[in-house]
C-alpha cells in the first residue's frame, strides 16, 4: 500500500515538474521572441532620427527630390525588417501569431509614413504636395494610437506567456 502511494506521489511530482518546466520554457521562448522584435524596432531608431533630421533640412531647402530619396530609403529599410519578421516563424507559444502580425502592422505603419515622404518629394506641383502633406498629417495623427495598440498587444502577449515587459 505504501509502495503505491509513493509511486503516486512520484508521478504527481514528475507531472508537476514537467508542467512547470514547460511553462517556464514557453515563457522564455515568448520573452526571447518579444526581445527579438523589439531589437528590430530599436535597430531602426538611428535611421529614423537621421532621416527625420535630413528631411527637415531638405524641406527647408526645397530639395524635394532628396525627400523622395530619403523616403524610398526608409521604405526599403523597413520593408527588409518586415520581411525578416515574416520569414521567421513565430514560436509555439500563446498568441505568438497575433503578436507577430501586430508587429508587422506596426512596422507597416512606419513604412506607410515614409512612402508618403517619397510621394511628397516626387509630387510634381505644390498642390500635389499639399494633398500628400495632408495624408502625412493624417498618418502622424494616428501615431499615438498605433503606439498604444502595439503596447497593448505586447502587454497581453507578456501576460499570457508570464513574462514582464520592460518599459
Amino acid at each position: 500500500m505504501k509502495n503505491i502511494n509513493v509511486k503516486k506521489n512520484i508521478i504527481v511530482f514528475l507531472t508537476l515538474a514537467i508542467l512547470i518546466t514547460s511553462c517556464s520554457l514557453d515563457g522564455k521562448k515568448a520573452l526571447n521572441y518579444n526581445q527579438k522584435l523589439v531589437d528590430k524596432e530599436d535597430a531602426l531608431v538611428p535611421d529614423i532620427k537621421k532621416t527625420e533630421a535630413a528631411v527637415a533640412d531638405f524641406y527647408t531647402a526645397k530639395k524635394f527630390d532628396s525627400i523622395a530619396i530619403a523616403g524610398r530609403r526608409m521604405e526599403q529599410i523597413i520593408d527588409n525588417k518586415i520581411a525578416e519578421i515574416q520569414n521567421e516563424p513565430a514560436p509555439d507559444v500563446k498568441d505568438a501569431a497575433e503578436f507577430k502580425k501586430a508587429f508587422i502592422n506596426y512596422f507597416s505603419y512606419f513604412k506607410n509614413v515614409y512612402s508618403e515622404y517619397k510621394n511628397f518629394g516626387s509630387a510634381i506641383s505644390d498642390s500635389d504636395r499639399s494633398v500628400v502633406f495632408a495624408r502625412i498629417q493624417t498618418l502622424v495623427a494616428q501615431k499615438p494610437q498605433v503606439l498604444t495598440d502595439i503596447k497593448t498587444i505586447q502587454a497581453k502577449f507578456a501576460k499570457d506567456n508570464r513574462f514582464k515587459v520592460e518599459n
